[in-house]
Formats: C-alpha cells, structure tokens, sequence
C-alpha cells in the first residue's frame, strides 16, 4: 500500500494533525506513506516513525504568475504518479490538492468536500456549514473525522512530537552558547506569530512576566523569536530588570527549537504554532488570545490554558487590528503569573518556583 497524505501548511495545524497521522501508521505499519509539504514544516515532523519520505513541495508564493501556477501543478503531479500511489489523504482544504491527486490517478482519495472540489475526491465528510458559514470546531477531532473513511481506529486527541538526536544536539548547542545549565528552570516567552501583530500581547507584559520569573534561583527566562521578530524580542529583553537570554531563528532551525521547547518547564505564548509545541511535550502552557476564535484551536490538554475573551468587535481574525487592541491589552500579567502557578503546581506540586534569588 502506498499512502500519499498532503499535510497542513501552518505549523499549529501540523502539530493538530498528530493523533490521525499517527494513528494512520498504526493501521498501516508496513504501508509507505509519503508526506507532501511545504518546506517550512518539515522539521515538525522530523524524528517521527509515521512516514517514510518527504515530498517538499514550494513555500507558498503570493505573487506566482499563472504560467508559474500552472508549472508547480505538473510538477505535483508528475511526482504523484511516479509514486505510484493508491491512496491520498488530503489534511488541506484547497481545490488545488483535490484536483492534483485526481489528476494523478490515484484511485482512493480523501478530503473534506468543500470549496467545490468534492468532484475530484472519492471519499470524504462534508464541513459543519450554517448558513453558508463554516462553524467554527477544534482542528484535531476535524482531522481525526478522515479517519472513520479508512475504516481505522478512531485516533486519540493528544498530540505528539518526537525530536531527532540532530535536534537534540542543536538545542544542547545553542542552549550552552546561551548560559543554560541543565539543572536550569526554563521558563519560554514566545511573543511574535507568522499570523500577524493582532495576536501579540504588549511587550511591557511578556517583560513583567519575565522579570517575575528571573527573580527565582535556578530560572532562566528564553524569548523565542521567529523570522522578522528580532525586535520584538529585543524590546521585551530591553524592559526586563532580569537578564533574559534571546533565542533567534537565524540561530536555530525549527527542528531544534522544537527541542528547546521540550525543555520548558513552562511557555507563555501568544495563540501560535509553538503553543501546540508545548501540548505535544505535556509542558505547561498558558495561551493568550484575542483577535481569533479558540475553538479552532480546542484540546484537551489539561496544562494548557487559554486566557482570553471574545471583544465586542470580535472574533474579528484579522491581521492587524483596525482599532485599539483592547482584547490583548485586557489580558494583564498578573492573570498570566496566577493562572501559570497553577498549571506549575499541578504539573510538577508544590513550591517549584520557591527560592528567590539573594540580591547582593
């Protein structure tokens, strides 16, 4: 049997797509199952024994001409059907993947029918629709819903990661270039999100939070910045009275800063990829959001906890709000602080951050 799955493009949505990609090696232990990718997300998978090849397909481009468009398609296919594949399993809602695998000649495919391109699939549910709107639903049971289609065991809802011993070193790497010990306490402030700046909490908060932290023995506080988020982790090291070590992207691939997530003792973060990073390592985690919906992002993890209240002016989902961000500015850092020593106390009892440093 040859499997051919086109994962989700966002890093959040490929960590919710563990329990049904794992639960699909399950079924199929000797299948060869082939993940289609963008290269970005690749290494969220990296470690892993649910496939056996990455298919890396191109990042997406916003300016592809048509005569381009149309070249990436041949190429999708032309691979597909070199790959002989009998089965596609498609975890992406576009039309272009539906019509891809069709094209390719694949006999079982599978995908949620939407956006019109139920023509092109053999099997698949349909989204919850309500007037022409999608109702909003936590992604995990969304994608586990494909399972029933393969006649497999219903998957679990926990996520999972695995880091490979090339991560692991990475992060023992970049985590001894920065001052951390093992016996350290790691507290994680990831404070930017590729979604845009309507998800990001005040600077001056992530830096109260921070300090609160730093003034613990044995902690150390690491501000995780992506691509282009430099500055705001500067600004946030800048506010802080405690030193805070900055870990950059430039610095450390993705696949290592997974790794450097595992480690955590404890994350604060805005509504983005890295909070499922923290669910699929069981590491404490309090998510702070504002601008979108929290169902699309419900689990059960019982360490996480999202702070936030839907605006009068929201779920807007916008990118960059148009008004005065007061659904972030209400969350402040003294509800994060009580609500994380909580998650603390019941992840590892007790006092885990009980010593404060002597100030000589």
């Amino acid at each position: 049997m040859r499997i051919l799955v086109r994962c989700p493009n966002w890093v959040g949505d490929v960590v919710m797509a563990t329990p049904f990609l794992d639960a699909l090696r399950n079924a199929f232990p000797d299948a060869h199952i082939t993940y289609m990718l963008r290269n970005y997300v690749r290494q969220v998978y990296s470690g892993s024994p649910w496939c056996n090849e990455f298919f890396v397909i191109e990042n997406k481009q916003k300016k592809l001409s048509f005569v381009g468009k149309i070249a990436q398609v041949i190429k999708h296919i032309r691979y597909m059907r070199k790959g002989n594949y009998d089965t596609a399993v498609l975890l992406v809602n576009s039309f272009q993947s539906a019509f891809e695998v069709w094209c390719a000649g694949i006999s079982l495919r599978l995908g949620y029918k939407r956006e019109g391109r139920g023509l092109f699939l053999t099997e698949g549910p349909t989204p919850n629709i309500k007037n022409g709107v999608y109702i909003p639903g936590p992604m995990i049971p969304y994608y586990n819903k494909l399972a029933e289609f393969l006649n497999i065991m219903p998957p679990s809802l926990d996520m999972k990661l695995y880091v490979s011993t090339h991560e692991d070193s990475e992060a023992d790497a970049r985590l001894q270039h920065m001052g951390v010990l093992p016996s350290d306490k790691l507290v994680g402030l990831n404070p930017g999100g590729a979604f845009g700046a309507s998800k990001f909490w005040s600077p001056a908060y992530y830096a109260a939070v921070g300090d609160y932290y730093s003034s613990f023995e044995r902690a150390k506080v690491i501000i995780f910045a992506g691509p282009n988020e430099e500055q705001i982790a500067n600004d946030i090291a800048g506010l802080m009275k405690q030193p805070a070590v900055i870990s950059t992207s430039d610095k450390l691939s993705l696949g290592g800063a997974k790794a450097v997530y595992k480690r955590l003792n404890l994350l604060v973060t805005n509504d983005t990829g890295p909070r499922h990073f923290a669910s699929a390592f069981g590491v404490p985690s309090v998510v702070l959001i504002g601008s979108t919906n929290p169902k699309w992002t419900e689990n059960h993890d019982p360490y996480q906890f999202v702070l936030g209240k839907i605006p009068v002016c929201g779920p807007c989902h916008q990118r960059i709000c148009p008004l005065n961000h007061q659904c972030m500015k209400a969350l402040k850092p003294t509800q994060v602080i009580e609500i994380a020593n909580k998650l603390l106390e019941k992840k590892y009892g007790k006092d885990f951050f009980s010593t404060s440093k002597s100030v000589e």
